[in-house]
């Protein structure tokens, strides 16, 4: 039996009101669905950006929540032809409100066939009364847009002209009082503690990777309460789980973190063995990880760890339907 192409959302989402943004970014996302819900606006799509790590996910999620109807979520790498986009849309339906995580990533001509059914209402391909082969055309036409399409992406400039330049964009940040609020939210829904100094390091941890390390800590920050007595993290026990956590990243990216924390305290030289003390990277890495940061940096190159925009993957040349 051929696996679903996707399922309904169907995990807890939390209510928009209930993130934590300094910028009020989640208030305004709030007042624009409620002006779409309550008939003021026709609007069917919007984009939410941001950097990795923002929380574009949540908001996303909690933002389709908010239309009270079926939510559905899509990965770019789900999409590999276009019956299964038809087939998809069709799951969806005219009421229902379909997510598009890192919509840049979709293959080039899936982003085209989306934006052009968001902003103009017809499909990439439709008959064409005027043309002797019309009649031939084995391709199916009838897509139906959703009630909206919530578009999320850290790659502005890589999303279709059209959709940027016409549908709302609201652009989130981090913010390290989100991040420790959603910290927070984890341990109370499992029960647990956690010190809150280790919590505040966890928290600069997440702020500072360059890759979106929030899931990754917040599960291992569970799963060592799960192993304290009364579910209760102490200082001890997170200065462990802190080295822990820095040990699971590359090298390449603890450099990263480092530099970004040394340009937020706009130090120009950084004692680097010092700062990765004090950020909790354990000594067993240290010497690695000072070592790799002494080295010149390479721009922008480097700071996707010398992998060239061409190699990441789910690019915008991923195989699509035949011409």
């Amino acid at each position: 039996m051929k696996k679903p192409l996707h399922t309904a959302h169907s995990r807890p989402i939390v209510p928009l009101n209930h993130i934590n943004d300094p910028s009020g970014c989640c208030l305004a996302i709030d007042l624009f669905i409620e002006s779409i819900v309550c008939g003021r606006s026709s609007a069917r799509a919007m984009i939410i950006d941001g950097p990795i790590g923002s929380g574009k996910r949540q908001v996303a999620l909690a933002a389709a929540a908010e239309f009270g109807t079926t939510v559905h979520e899509i990965e770019p790498n789900a999409l590999v032809s276009r019956d299964e986009l038809a087939a998809l849309l069709d799951q969806v339906g005219p009421e229902g409100v379909l997510v598009v995580h890192n919509f840049d990533e979709l293959p080039a001509k899936a982003q085209l066939e989306l934006c052009l059914l968001i902003t103009t209402g017809h499909a990439l391909e439709r008959p064409n009364p005027y043309s002797d082969a019309a009649g031939s055309s084995s391709l199916r036409t009838e897509l139906e847009s959703p009630r909206m399409v919530i578009a999320t992406t850290n790659a502005l400039g890589g999303m279709p002209h059209p959709m940027v330049q016409s549908l709302p964009c609201f652009a989130l940040r981090r913010h390290r009082d989100s991040i420790r609020g959603s910290l927070e939210r984890r341990l109370r829904a499992a029960s647990a503690s956690c010190d809150g100094d280790v919590l505040n390091q966890l928290v600069n941890l997440i702020f500072l990777a360059p890759s979106d390390r929030f899931e990754t800590v917040a599960t291992v920050l569970i799963g060592q309460a799960d192993r304290c007595a009364d579910r209760s993290i102490d200082a001890q026990v997170g200065e462990r789980l802190i080295g822990m956590c820095w040990a699971l990243m590359p090298t390449a990216e603890v450099v990263a973190a480092m530099r970004s924390s040394a340009e937020e305290q706009r130090i120009d030289d950084p004692d680097f063995p010092g700062l990765a003390e004090r950020l909790g990277v354990p000594a067993s890495l240290r010497p690695e990880v000072c070592r790799a940061a002494e080295q010149p940096e390479e721009g922008a190159r480097a700071r996707r760890f010398g992998l060239p925009p061409s190699s990441r993957p789910g690019g915008p040349d991923t195989e699509w339907w035949p011409e």
